[in-house]
């Protein structure tokens, strides 16, 4: 027993597992910190909110004003859920209504109760940032 005390390699096992529960616990609280309902400070209408699904896996929906299309009153384009995972200064997203599986990156900061996206939804301003202040 005093073999594995001393031993370099179960220390090291020792750090690499709480190296492990490290990071996960960062995302989780990363994860958790982001649940509420968002605002976009220059337009007002259009909301993200960080919630979970019921079998716990997170999600985000974009919520977006609505607009007058082929005489019907329909939310603006990228409004709905997108699963998400969070990367360092990145957010990968993934639209559920759209054809392409893929998950995409944008550049993502939060500070306090302001968030910075990179643009993901709006077809006028592609590769500008977006900001969000968190208001729940």
């Amino acid at each position: 027993m005093n073999f594995f005390k001393s031993s370099p390699f179960f220390l090291a096992i020792l750090l690499i597992i709480n190296i492990s529960c490290t990071d996960q616990n960062d995302e989780l609280t990363e994860a958790k910190s982001l649940q509420g309902l968002w605002v976009d400070i220059q337009t007002g209408t259009d909301t993200l909110v960080f919630d979970y699904w019921g079998d716990g896996d997170e999600v985000m929906y974009l919520n977006r004003a609505r607009e007058l299309r082929d005489g019907h009153l329909l939310p603006k384009s990228k409004a709905g859920s997108y699963d998400y995972e969070l990367l360092k200064n990145e957010i990968s997203l993934r639209w559920h209504l759209s054809s392409n599986s893929a998950f995409n990156q944008f550049s993502f900061e939060k500070n306090g109760d302001q968030l910075v996206i990179g643009n993901f939804y709006d077809d006028t301003a592609f590769g500008t940032k977006m900001t969000f202040k968190k208001i729940d």
